[in-house]
């Protein structure tokens, strides 16, 4: 993993304070043009290690994680963590995309988690995850979740909808223990192809109105999560010196 052996020095050789590193992304069919599972393990193992070494040569305990998607198959997100346990590969975290319009229910999402915890010992948290504030196309490419016959029941395309449904995926992820969220792709907004322009956390258009949060980072979940504010996420999931629309 040479990409790894030079960017990470040079990150924390600029003083950024790196917490974790995510080998791969949404590796289920494979990792950097590989597809055989032995090789993907060695793979992830390989950059796994290069965290490892730098992490230690800096005096730093930086995490690492994997991340997959479908979580929909349980099944299959089961195999990806047996894959990972019998080939050894060294890792903190598993990270998991979830997309409530694609990815099945919220009681699926937990349960997945908790096997993920309970019978592989990994900590989870949520890698991905968004929901739309308009039906409206800002750029002429169409979105990948339109927000109409795709939907999830009882969650319109609205702000208030794009709020309370991920103000609820927090809520669950942090019941099934999960460390935390972080939400893909808050800033995507119209600048040339943008297949996801209807889910961003920031405003698109004057037609569309704003999205539900237009200056707010998630950060990790707090031990209770308790009260809803109309229109916004959980205000203990903000941090301190942003304040939220009504």
């Amino acid at each position: 993993m040479i990409l790894r052996r030079k960017a990470l020095p040079s990150f924390l050789d600029a003083g950024v304070d790196v917490g974790m590193v995510q080998v791969g992304n949404e590796i289920n069919n494979g990792m950097a043009g590989e597809e055989d599972v032995d090789t993907v393990m060695d793979l992830i193992a390989s950059g796994s290690r290069a965290v490892r070494e730098i992490a230690k040569d800096y005096g730093k305990d930086i995490k690492v994680a994997v991340h997959y998607t479908n979580i929909e198959d349980y099944e299959e997100v089961d195999t990806r963590a047996a894959n990972l346990q019998n080939a050894g590969v060294d890792y903190d975290l598993f990270g998991l995309s979830y997309y409530p319009y694609w990815d099945g229910t919220m009681e699926n999402m937990q349960a997945v988690a908790e096997n993920i915890e309970n019978t592989y010992g990994k900590d989870v948290y949520i890698a991905e995850t968004s929901y739309c504030y308009t039906t409206e196309d800002g750029d002429g490419f169409a979105n990948s979740f339109a927000g109409t016959e795709d939907l999830v029941d009882g969650y319109a395309a609205t702000v208030q909808s794009q709020a309370t449904m991920i103000r609820d995926i927090c809520a669950a992820a942090d019941e099934a223990g999960a460390l935390g969220v972080f939400y893909w792709e808050g800033t995507w907004i119209p600048v040339g192809d943008a297949d996801a322009d209807n889910t961003a956390l920031w405003k698109n258009t004057e037609a569309a109105g704003r999205a539900a949060i237009r200056r707010t980072m998630i950060r990790r979940m707090p031990d209770c999560i308790t009260e809803a504010v109309p229109g916004t996420i959980r205000r203990c999931l903000i941090l301190r010196d942003i304040r939220l629309p009504h």
